[in-house]
C-alpha cells in the first residue's frame, strides 16, 4: 500500500515550492515588491543608507542612478533583474546566463537589504511598522529564494540534469 501512495504522488508530478523551475515566478514577484518598495521610499523619502552611509541625494534620485532607495534596488539593477529573468525561460546556454545572473543579482540584493538600518528599525519592537515589516520581509525571503533557487538551477546544468 505505501509502495501504491509513493507511485501515486510522484506520478501526479507536482512541483515542490522549492523547486527549480520556479525562478522566474520568485524573480517576478521581487521586482513587484522592488517597484513598491521603491515608491514607498520616494513617496517618503527613503534614501539608500547602506551600512549607515548615505549619498546626500534623494530617494529618488538614488533610485534613478542606480545605487537604490533603503526600500529598493536601484533602477539599473530591477532593469538588469527583468532581461534575466527573461532569459531564464529560455533554454540552453541563454537560460543558464539568466539564472546565473539571478543568482547573483539575488545575493546582491539580499545583502543590500540586510545592510540597510530600516531593516533592523521596522522588524524590531520599538519601531514596529507593519507595512514596512512586511515589506522588508519580502525583500528579504524572495531574493535569498531567488540566489537558492538559482543555485539549484546552476548545479543540476553542471551535473547534466
Amino acid at each position: 500500500m505505501r509502495d501504491e501512495i509513493r507511485k501515486l504522488v510522484h506520478s501526479a508530478s507536482v512541483r515542490s515550492v522549492a523547486s527549480p523551475d520556479r525562478l522566474p515566478l520568485v524573480s517576478a514577484l521581487y521586482l513587484l515588491t522592488a517597484a513598491i518598495g521603491a515608491a514607498t521610499a520616494i513617496r517618503e523619502d527613503l534614501p539608500g543608507e547602506f551600512a549607515g552611509r548615505t549619498s546626500g541625494h534623494s530617494a529618488s534620485a538614488d533610485f534613478l542612478r542606480g545605487t537604490g532607495t533603503a526600500l529598493s534596488p536601484g533602477l539599473v539593477m530591477l532593469c538588469a533583474q527583468s532581461l534575466f529573468t527573461l532569459l531564464s525561460t529560455r533554454c540552453g546556454k541563454t537560460r543558464t546566463a539568466g539564472d546565473a545572473g539571478l543568482t547573483l543579482l539575488g545575493v546582491g540584493a539580499t545583502v543590500g537589504m540586510l545592510g540597510e538600518p530600516i531593516a533592523y528599525r521596522v522588524l524590531s519592537p520599538q519601531g514596529c511598522d507593519p507595512w514596512k515589516a512586511v515589506l522588508v520581509s519580502a525583500l528579504l525571503v524572495l531574493p535569498s529564494s531567488m540566489s537558492v533557487l538559482g543555485m539549484k538551477r546552476l548545479l543540476a546544468v553542471y551535473h547534466g540534469r
